[in-house]
């Protein structure tokens, strides 16, 4: 069993809740905004008529998407650039609070991206399925996720991770002004901040691995158990000094932490998930 694991055993039947009020501005949306003309309804699915443009600046991605592919990506990129449509359509749920993420199709939102970076006056109409949820983090929208992604070129690790989808929607639960979703290409985040994605897409990356190790002990990688490490771990970074932080730590940053009460953000993000499972 491995170090901050070990410790994090004996505490796997506590109960998590905490409530934090954020201090950042209210950056939420009515996405029927965005969506355009309605061509189809009904009470499973609607079909609206957008431009590519205003879904890819202001939707984001779903988190548990499988890793972007550069070469799929630039493939899609000159198709896009000389067909002007895309085959299919793009995927997006919607939350009880009218927010939205795309959940299948982030190459082509990636694509779209880079050439939006690279020509001002492009774009192009595109057909988007929406979807209703209660919460991006509810078994529907994993399943939604699971039954778009279920084609010849998608593997079973390509598919969430229940473990790290767990972990991921506790922490962005307890510290939501920490744990952030981002549009693609467009936003950064600045530390003590956490990319949801990139949170959710290491945990997921460590977990496969370690599952593949023939010492590999169940017990030792339940969900809690990690959660409950990431704590402890947590904890000890809030006793260091700002000297003593890897990164170099600017005080708006240090204020940011002790104020969201997780200080692990002021790190590199895969270095402390890695040394979770060393």
């Amino acid at each position: 069993m491995f170090t901050f694991l070990k410790k994090a055993v004996v505490n796997t039947e506590e109960k998590y809740s905490d409530e934090k009020e954020s201090d950042e501005e209210d950056n939420s949306y009515d996405i029927y905004e965005f969506l355009g003309t309605l061509l189809y309804n009904n009470d499973s699915v609607s079909y609206f008529i957008s431009d590519a443009r205003t879904i890819v600046n202001n939707i984001p991605v779903y988190y548990a998407n499988r890793q972007l592919c550069p070469s799929h990506v630039n493939v899609l990129e000159d198709s896009l650039k000389n067909d002007k449509h895309i085959i299919g359509s793009m995927k997006i749920m919607i939350d009880a609070k009218k927010e939205g993420r795309i959940f299948d199709g982030q190459h082509r939102v990636k694509a779209l991206n880079q050439i939006f970076s690279k020509d001002a006056s492009f774009n192009m109409d595109v057909l988007v399925e929406v979807y209703k949820v209660t919460n991006f983090d509810e078994e529907k929208a994993l399943d939604l996720f699971a039954r778009a992604n279920t084609v010849k070129n998608v593997s079973s690790t390509d598919l969430p991770n229940s473990k790290a989808h767990k972990i991921t929607v506790y922490f962005a639960t307890k510290y939501p002004d920490v744990f952030k979703e981002v549009v693609e290409g467009r936003t950064k985040l600045n530390r003590p901040c956490i990319n949801k994605r990139e949170f959710y897409l290491c945990l997921k990356e460590q977990l496969t691995n370690i599952s593949k190790d023939q010492k590999y002990n169940e017990e030792a990688y339940k969900a809690d158990v990690i959660i409950e490490a990431i704590e402890r771990m947590n904890r000890d970074a809030g006793q260091k000094k700002m000297s003593e932080f890897k990164k170099k730590v600017t005080q708006p940053m240090y204020d940011k932490a002790k104020k969201y009460g997780f200080y692990l953000g002021l790190e590199s993000l895969e270095k402390w998930i890695k040394a979770l499972f060393v």
